[in-house]
């Protein structure tokens, strides 16, 4: 099976050599690629930031839920005074209207906090994105088997085969399936 990089970059670890038997999953070689680990940096501090804010939003719901309860409960209160005609019209409309306010406010305050909440789980994609294409700088062996060829050396530089066909790195061979075929002549008599 040959061994391509999905990324480019410098091989920075080399930890086999032409020749050496494998275990699946054992690393073969690393690629330095600066790139991804700020990649993943960044997503991991964009998650940080969009959790920080869910929660504050949150807090501020709480508070507005508080509001809100209060407010419908003083209305409530003044509609029966109203209704046994111990306030005004008037007084009873400031009461409707602080009721209103404040349901309204909650009401965007939960659609803030939605949203909010759907930006944290775009970040955790791109975190998980970056971590995969972080992932990729480490080359494991995908079987038990020989390195039967070795192409590279510690330093080059390789291409990723994400977009067109990557540099070749290596051969593992699965010994338990290896073909031997030997042409024999025949003697003439």
């Amino acid at each position: 099976m040959k061994i391509s990089p999905d990324i480019s970059g410098e091989i920075t670890e080399l930890t086999v050599e032409e020749g050496d038997s494998v275990r699946k999953g054992q690393v073969l070689a690393r690629i330095y690629a600066d790139i991804y680990a700020l990649q993943r940096d960044e997503a991991a501090s964009r998650v940080s930031q969009s959790s920080a804010s869910v929660e504050n939003s949150r807090a501020a719901l709480e508070a507005l839920r508080a509001t809100y309860n209060q407010a419908k409960i003083n209305y409530d209160r003044n509609k029966k005074l109203f209704d046994d005609k111990v306030i005004s019209r008037a007084e009873l409309e400031q009461f409707e209207t602080s009721y209103k306010s404040a349901q309204a406010n909650f009401s965007a305050a939960e659609q803030g906090l939605r949203g909010l909440q759907a930006g944290v789980k775009g970040t955790q994609v791109s975190l998980s994105r970056a971590n995969k294409d972080l992932s990729r700088t480490t080359l494991v062996a995908p079987m038990d088997g020989v390195i039967s060829s070795l192409k590279v050396k510690k330093g080059e530089r390789v291409a990723g085969n994400s977009f067109n066909v990557g540099t070749e790195m290596m051969t593992v061979a699965d010994m338990a399936v290896l073909e031997v075929r030997v042409e024999i002549g025949r003697a003439h008599v």
